[in-house]
């Protein structure tokens, strides 16, 4: 769970990043963004495989990571051709929010199962 809790703001970050995208009038706070987006992603990459080893069994590791592989990978092709379309169909500032809207609610599915919401357990004294 400490591994979510590092992780959660960072992807919060990163919707709010996406979500303020449309608004920006002149490249100068496009690129802020930019940063702060980067900054965000920067607390959840490093992140996720060791998250997915230490909340999956041994004999399940291998598979577990090739699935985030290709889930990531079939995200990117995806979302980026969705995406496209999406601008194309109903512009550019639209299919930005709806980019948001994706990583905003993938980051409250992440935040309930993942269990970064619940409160911490005190140390044990033993």
């Amino acid at each position: 769970r400490d591994r979510a809790r590092v992780m959660l703001p960072g992807l919060c970050t990163m919707a709010a990043s996406a979500a303020a995208a449309p608004f920006c009038a002149t490249p100068e706070p496009y690129v802020a963004l930019g940063v702060v987006a980067a900054i965000g992603n920067s607390f959840v990459m490093p992140n996720v495989s060791p998250f997915i080893l230490d909340n999956v069994s041994e004999p399940e590791r291998a598979q577990a990571l090739a699935v985030r592989n290709v889930c990531q990978d079939t995200g990117m092709l995806v979302g980026a051709g969705a995406s496209g379309l999406l601008a194309h169909a109903v512009g550019v500032p639209s299919a930005m929010l709806a980019v948001a809207a994706t990583q905003a609610t993938t980051t409250l599915f992440f935040a309930v199962r993942s269990g970064a919401l619940r409160p911490s357990e005190p140390p044990d004294k033993g």
